[in-house]
This record gives C-alpha cells, structure tokens and sequence, in this order.
C-alpha cells in the first residue's frame, strides 16, 4: 500500500528537482529567513531577497534605512546569515557574500484622484410649500428666505 504523500512534501520535491522552481525555493528561504529577525525588524522591511550573492533589504521609509544601516544590525544580519546557512547548507544564503540595505522611494498603490466634481452632489427635494409657524420675527425672516432659496432653484 503506498503512502499518500501532502501538499508540502510534494512541493518540496517539485522544487528540490526541478530547476524551473529554484527562484521559488529561494523567495520561501528567504521568508524563513525573515522570519529569525525580531519583529521590531520586520515591520522595517518592506523586501527581502539575494541576487549575485548579495543580501539586499528594502527597507519602508529612511529611517528603517538608517536603523537597518547601523553597525550593530548590520554585524545582527550577518551572524543570522551563517547561522541561517550552516542550517540550511543547499540555501542561497551560503553563497551570501554581501548585504546592502535600500530604502523604498515610491508608493505601493498610487491612490487615483478622485473624479472632478461636475454636478451637484445634493438635489433640493422640496418644493417649498410648507407652513411657516415662526412666531419670532427673526426667525419667521430666516425661514422666508430659504423658502425663497428654493423657490428660485425649482423655477
């Protein structure tokens, strides 16, 4: 009787054999790979990825660049690289030669404008037929001027 295998060992083995799949092997690396950073971390990092055998981190905003740049996580990221390749030997991240830290210089979805405003947005319902029962005069004034408003409007 043969085992049914699940969906994540098959994965596996479709990209473990397979040379069309390695970017996919190296984008999950590189997930887990995030995943070892503190979360103060992670919420800096916009993108994570390896090209030519160098680390590059984008970061959200510049100061995630400046805190990402400081010598200290620099020195952090790069025992997490061989910590993270001794680990995972067949990972891209045992070629790592390099880190460099970007910053993101541009939106992720450019809001579109709204459209421009044409029309009026209200439409005046009322007729102005209606009982004015002010007693104050001021307020009986009032009352007859807006009643005029819409008379004006609906003629």
């Amino acid at each position: 009787m043969r085992k049914i295998k699940d969906m994540n060992t098959i994965i596996a083995d479709m990209i473990g054999k397979n040379a069309h799949f390695s970017p996919l092997m190296n984008a999950f690396y590189c997930k887990d790979f995030f995943s070892l950073m503190g979360p103060k971390h992670q919420r800096l990092i916009a993108k994570i990825f390896i090209k030519n055998k160098i680390l590059y981190l984008i970061t959200h905003h510049n100061v995630g660049y400046q805190e990402m740049n400081h010598d200290d996580t620099k020195t952090n990221i790069k025992f997490l690289i061989k910590l993270y390749a001794k680990q995972n030997p067949q990972s891209a991240f045992s070629e790592v030669e390099g880190l460099k830290i970007f910053t993101k210089r541009y939106e992720d979805d450019p809001q579109p404008l709204p459209p421009p405003r044409t029309q009026r947005q209200n439409i005046e319902l009322a007729l102005g037929d209606f009982k004015n029962s002010f007693e104050d005069e001021r307020l009986f004034e009032l009352f007859e001027r807006v009643r005029g408003r819409i008379k004006c409007k609906k003629s």
